[in-house]
């Protein structure tokens, strides 16, 4: 039975652990904290996710250099925000 989870993420390089071979559905902002929301199968074994939040104008990390981009998100202070995932580890 398949869920909707989210998880708070921070600017920079995030390692989050949820259920393998989840699907990130959304990057965005709720209550002024960051978030990704991700359909999950909640009985799979739990894997890393590594996932940078960059800002526009900022150095995405050289291990991102293949990675997915999953969304942008303009904050309520009016910061932009990019979210990529580099997948399982």
């Amino acid at each position: 039975m398949r869920q909707i989870w989210k998880y708070p993420v921070y600017v920079g390089n995030n390692v989050v652990s949820m259920p393998s071979h989840a699907r990130i559905l959304k990057f965005g902002e709720q209550a002024k904290a960051l978030c990704i929301w991700a359909l999950v199968e909640p009985a799979n074994h739990y894997v890393n996710r590594e996932l940078e939040i960059v800002g526009t104008g900022h150095t995405i990390s050289d291990n991102f250099n293949n990675a997915k981009y999953v969304d942008t998100v303009i904050d309520s202070e009016n910061y932009v925000w990019h979210c990529f995932d580099n997948g399982e580890q």
